[in-house]
């Protein structure tokens, strides 16, 4: 092959310049600078797209923190599957404008149907939507409520919270709608210790006994304005409410959502299939007991929530991180945790129905006895829906569960006669009769159902600290 590198060498008058053997070496040097003059340009640009693709990413880290709207925007448009659950039983949430839903409900004659009830569950809705924004916009701000601080309400116990108990020397007499249904309330105690307790520090969540779920509705008296009582006032108080419960009809509700509010408290928030409206109710009993306290508790009488827990620290997730901005709204960091976590219960247990059929006229002997456990007495007072129609039960099942048997293949689901028409019965019941199928029925339901009160925070017994 001829030697092209050696033509380096020549002169023009064919003397040489250096010797042929120094030629190839030249050559090769000429060689390694058109590469580094290449090579330099590509290894810079390559280095600054891959610096702004890191800050890229770092920045989208802190989008939750920065953009808090975003976030909640982007977290709505997830709720396809929810919406497709709600529609089902709630017509009035579905597609239309909302005059046209009103409209067509004053031709239903009234009730939850009707005019009025198409525009409480929509108030509800606003309601429970402005909750969840607020969460958002003005951040985590933990503390006490009516009145009471942190310390005032807890006392750090071991590892877990103990709750701070204030006799009252007028007891606080409030009309309430307790969650009786075992299997709904252990759903929404069960999915609140895998969503939320994982992300609190310790003692950092008051979590509610969920066999005092409830829906405050009415107060008789309160603590801002209590209104003393004798024996013959309470009794009196009791048969007028009782009245009221007798032509009130029992309530099949059905979850909507789980919202965080800024003050840390955990709601599940309900609206009504059948039954009587919680605004109808209310008004009835302002009308039975028009010596009741004129400033209510619960302001809005259209809302229905059951309060789940109470966060009184900044999620474990959020205190960790030391890149917020300083334009950051404070306890935004907080908020985008938890609101990931009611956002995955929500999620989960969306569609939820329950029966509330029963009226609890309590009177606390403390303050807030009902949500810190304290002393109250009850007397239980049924929703016998007199001269009405009565409304249809909930069964109690979880969408998630639901949702997989409806995927399932009808004959794994259904026995032979079951799939052709007959009675359903799960796989396994074909050689049981009928008691024992039901019997086997409500001894795997019992065994679904978690423990009255499970403590988060099981530590030896340490000395007692206000928070």
């Amino acid at each position: 092959m001829f030697p092209y590198y050696a033509l380096a060498g020549v002169r023009e008058g064919g003397a040489s310049r250096r010797p042929k053997h120094r030629g190839a070496a030249g050559s090769r040097r000429r060689e390694g600078l058109w590469f580094w003059r290449w090579f330099s340009p590509l290894l810079a640009i390559s280095v600054v797209a891959w610096l702004g693709y890191f800050h890229h990413f770092a920045a989208l880290s802190r989008l939750p923190s920065k953009l808090p709207d975003a976030f909640l925007q982007q977290q709505q448009s997830s709720n396809g599957v929810c919406e497709v659950r709600l529609s089902r039983v709630l017509p009035a949430l579905g597609s239309g404008s909302t005059d046209a839903r009103v409209a067509q409900g004053s031709k239903d004659g009234g009730g939850e149907h009707g005019p009025d009830g198409v525009a409480n569950t929509h108030e509800r809705r606003r309601l429970y939507e402005n909750m969840a924004a607020s969460l958002a916009s003005k951040g985590l701000l933990v503390g006490g409520t009516q009145g009471l601080s942190l310390g005032d309400l807890f006392q750090v116990h071991g590892r877990g919270l103990k709750a701070v108990l204030h006799e009252l020397d007028i007891p606080v007499r409030a009309v309430v709608m307790p969650l009786l249904d075992t299997k709904v309330s252990a759903w929404l105690h069960d999915a609140l210790e895998r969503h939320l307790v994982p992300i609190m520090p310790e003692a950092g969540m008051w979590v509610q006994n969920h066999g005092l779920y409830h829906s405050t509705v009415f107060h008789a008296s309160t603590h801002t304005s209590p209104i003393p009582a004798t024996l013959e006032r309470v009794e009196d108080e009791k048969e007028r409410i009782a009245s009221v419960a007798r032509q009130s009809c029992p309530l099949r509700v059905v979850l909507e959502r789980v919202v965080a509010t800024p003050g840390g408290t955990v709601l599940a928030c309900w609206q009504l299939a059948n039954g009587t409206d919680p605004a109808r109710l209310r008004r009835e009993l302002r009308a039975a007991l028009p010596e009741a306290p004129a400033k209510q508790m619960v302001t809005d009488e259209a809302i229905l929530h059951t309060t789940l827990a109470r966060v009184v620290a900044q999620p474990r997730l959020a205190e960790d991180r030391d890149d917020q901005p300083a334009d950051a709204v404070p306890g935004s960091a907080g908020a985008a945790a938890l609101q990931r976590a009611v956002h995955e219960m929500t999620q989960e247990l969306c569609g939820v129905e329950a029966t509330m059929d029963t009226l609890w006229f309590v009177e606390e002997q403390d303050r807030l006895a009902l949500a810190l456990e304290g002393r109250f007495s009850k007397h239980p007072l049924p929703l016998q829906c007199e001269g009405g129609q009565q409304a249809q039960r909930a069964v109690a099942r979880h969408p998630a569960r639901q949702l997989r048997e409806e995927q399932q293949p009808q004959g794994k689901i259904f026995g032979e006669a079951g799939a052709g028409g007959g009675e359903g019965r799960l796989v396994g019941d074909e050689g049981k009769g009928a008691d024992e199928r039901e019997k086997s029925r409500r001894q795997e339901d019992a065994g679904s159902v978690l423990p009255l009160r499970r403590m988060v925070h099981k530590q030896p017994r340490q000395q007692d600290k206000r928070l």
